[in-house]
């Protein structure tokens, strides 16, 4: 007897039991090896397939089968053009779930359709489609929803929505900053609804650094990016005849032979050089000795010597080192402005560290008799308490400048210190209670 086209064959070979994500998996298969049934533990899933007399697959049944929702993205926010909309639809599912159809609609809210009606779309693409000759309002946003069908035109899944994109006039202003619509999403990349993106109280149309907060608008380098924005700027320190203590204010780590395993800020930019004297050639023939100071003790570069009798093998940002120098100069860096609230762990004891963040603050009515990098913004404050931030419990800090020795003890009254400043191109011993992090708040 010959069996119908449409029968399901009734003889199983096999049951194979898999895990499939959370729900445990069961498929049967006939004596020809073929699959006639899958089934989810959890009861979700149950399919069945037929086949002819020959083994061709004809069609597959299901009872109370849901797909997992597909997924689907739009390219952004807003957009410029009210004719189309491109979108990156994704739905992949396996051979068991049989010949399966992806629809997409675009509407005004998720799972809406009137805007453009669902129609099919290639399932699991994964890529770009463009969804065009449509007909958006400015200012309304629209929706792009995506869901499946199986062979017998059943819709199988909940509808997968994306974020929405609001189309919106090149031409305008929406949030009246003098800023057309098209700057601000082209060239800027700034928000076009709000006048400040980053909130940090300069409009985006007089922000040197419109997408990251930078209320002081410092410019070391006055190339009209903002230090926080500036791929690299040139700090120039200068330096007097004698003993100088310098801090490295830059986001990079110059190393020789094998990368130091030092911790002390995440995300430096690495820099291998032949030798130490690299980082410094800016003021070749003019100092005698560098010394440094870390977790592994004290280490030193003598440039008369062979650099395999000097021990200080890296210079890296947030750490201070001494050079002596045998008459002025100015040792010129180049790199990433490290900013004043990232955080430099510190281990407990003694460390030798730098001042970052490309600006100097000090108390008193009078700014220091010092010297500091040409343009540097500078700023009074009440007390060092005020830029000392993080979560160091500080036992003391000393300083040395043009005017010697100086120390801050912060259990004593400010009137019984002399460390008046904190300052880019200036380094300082602080000893602290236990392992902490350091940082001199927001600039």
């Amino acid at each position: 007897m010959l069996i119908s086209s449409q029968l399901l064959m009734q003889v199983t070979a096999v049951i194979l039991a898999v895990s499939v994500g959370d729900a445990a998996m069961t498929y049967s298969y006939d004596v020809r090896d073929q699959l006639v049934q899958s089934e989810a533990g959890d009861g979700s899933s149950l399919i069945t397939y037929t086949y002819d007399s020959v083994g061709n697959r004809l069609s597959l049944s299901s009872q109370g089968v849901t797909l997992t929702t597909p997924s689907v993205s739009d390219t952004g926010e807003f957009s410029l053009d009210r004719t189309s909309v491109t979108v990156t639809p994704t739905a992949s599912y396996g051979a068991e779930y049989g010949n399966l159809t992806c629809e997409l609609a675009v509407g005004t809210s998720c799972g809406a359709s009137d805007v453009r009606d669902w129609a099919p779309v290639p399932c699991g693409a994964g890529g770009l489609t463009a969804v065009d000759s449509l007909n958006l309002t400015w200012g309304q946003p629209v929706f792009a929803s995506l869901r499946v069908r199986n062979f017998r035109g059943d819709v199988v899944s909940e509808s997968g929505c994306s974020d929405g994109i609001t189309p919106i006039d090149p031409a305008g202003d929406d949030d009246s900053d003098g800023l057309s619509n098209a700057v601000e999403l082209t060239i800027l990349h700034t928000h076009p609804r709000r006048w400040d993106t980053d909130d940090d109280a300069a409009g985006d149309a007089a922000d040197n650094c419109p997408v990251t907060a930078n209320a002081r608008q410092y410019d070391l380098d006055r190339d009209g990016v903002g230090d926080v924005c500036d791929p690299s700027v040139t700090v120039e320190i200068p330096l007097r005849t004698g003993w100088n203590l310098v801090s490295i204010p830059v986001a990079r780590l110059w190393y020789v032979g094998p990368e130091p395993a030092t911790g002390a800020f995440p995300g430096l930019d690495r820099v291998s050089v032949a030798t130490v004297a690299t980082v410094f050639q800016s003021i070749a023939g003019k100092y005698t000795v560098i010394r440094s100071f870390d977790t592994a003790g004290a280490h030193v570069y003598d440039p008369r010597l062979p650099d395999y009798l000097s021990d200080l093998t890296y210079v890296a940002g947030g750490y201070g080192c001494w050079i002596k120098m045998t008459e002025p100069g100015v040792l010129t860096l180049e790199g990433r402005l490290l900013p004043s609230s990232m955080p430099r762990r510190l281990s407990a004891g003694w460390n030798l560290v730098g001042y970052w963040g490309g600006d100097a603050r000090w108390t008193g009515s009078e700014a220091p008799p010092v010297a500091f990098p040409p343009n540097l913004p500078q700023e009074s404050v009440g007390s060092l308490s005020e830029i000392l931030n993080g979560t160091c419990s500080i036992q003391v800090l000393r300083s040395f400048d043009a005017g010697g020795a100086h120390s801050y003890d912060p259990r004593l009254p400010d009137y019984l210190n002399d460390v008046t400043y904190l300052g880019t191109g200036y380094g300082y011993w602080l000893k602290v209670q236990g392992d902490c992090d350091l940082s001199y708040g927001a600039p």
